[in-house]
């Protein structure tokens, strides 16, 4: 996955939180932990909040987190509403 590029993500929801101007959800993807940011003034889930355990399908555009050395650490996904965010499984 490049920086900037856009990203189409499946994961299971391990966290969901509102953090004033976003809210951040977790997914875990395989082996690794991806963070989503959505604008707080563009969630709507009408449809019903996401909860954790849920699989979703996330699109948005990706950012490759590193150290203050230059080391990867992880990839974040910026979505533009919740209308990137896809329900695929409810948690069982």
């Amino acid at each position: 996955m490049n920086d900037g590029s856009f990203a189409q993500i499946d994961g299971t929801l391990i966290d969901l939180l509102e953090l004033g101007p976003e809210t951040r959800l977790s997914l875990r993807n395989g082996g690794e932990v991806l963070v989503v940011d959505v604008p707080q003034d563009a969630v709507d889930w009408t449809v019903g909040a996401a909860m954790v355990g849920s699989v979703l399908r996330v699109c948005g555009v990706s950012l490759v987190n590193s150290d203050e050395r230059g080391r990867y650490t992880g990839v974040s996904v910026l979505a533009s509403s919740t209308d990137d965010i896809k329900l695929l499984a409810a948690p069982s």
